[in-house]
């Protein structure tokens, strides 16, 4: 015999464990419910560390693409953008007017980006569905809220960090007539 299930009266499961770990010929007890609780440990770390992996590629995409598409903006706009602060506009009004095309580039690009992530994810828990098991797919509106706000989080990330490129422009600079 190498392997023997039984039905055991929850409230005994303890003693009976012990009883057969005295047992010399026993070579291992293992209970249902332990070696779940066991599973979903290790596979929730894993999927913890993944998670993180992921948030943080997913993360320095995010800020890449607006910080160049800022950086570009900002190369082009320099000019109008010097204009606007020597005609009276503040450092503020004229971050605002290049951070907030920067944040509406992301919310734009949100939609598309929420609707591909989420057929993605069906079609990878299909794709790794075998005999043994099926992860199933679940969609909260936690999750979509929070790859909002994430994706949100880096776009303004990313506008501060060319905000200090807009006010290190050199105005004189920027003003003189090209030739």
């Amino acid at each position: 015999i190498t392997g023997v299930r039984l039905l055991v009266d929850p409230r005994r499961g303890d003693d009976l464990g012990r009883e057969l770990k005295n047992l010399p010929a026993v070579a291992g007890v293992a209970f249902k419910a332990q070696t779940a609780e066991v599973f979903d440990a290790t596979v929730g770390e894993s999927q913890g560390m993944m998670l993180g992996i992921l948030l943080l590629f997913a993360g320095a995409i995010i800020f890449g693409v607006l910080y160049n598409a800022a950086r570009i903006a900002l190369a082009e706009r320099h000019r109008e953008l010097g204009a606007l602060r020597v005609l009276g506009f503040t450092h503020r009004e004229a971050a605002l007017l290049l951070s907030s095309e920067n944040l509406l580039l992301a919310v734009m690009a949100l939609v598309p980006g929420l609707g591909l992530g989420i057929l993605f994810s069906w079609w990878l828990t299909r794709a790794y569905e075998t005999d043994l098991y099926r992860f199933p797919f679940v969609l909260t509106a936690d999750s979509v809220f929070k790859t909002i706000v994430i994706t949100l989080a880096f776009a303004v990330l990313a506008s501060l960090a060319v905000l200090r490129r807009l006010q290190r422009l050199d105005l004189v600079e920027v003003l003189k007539a090209r030739e």
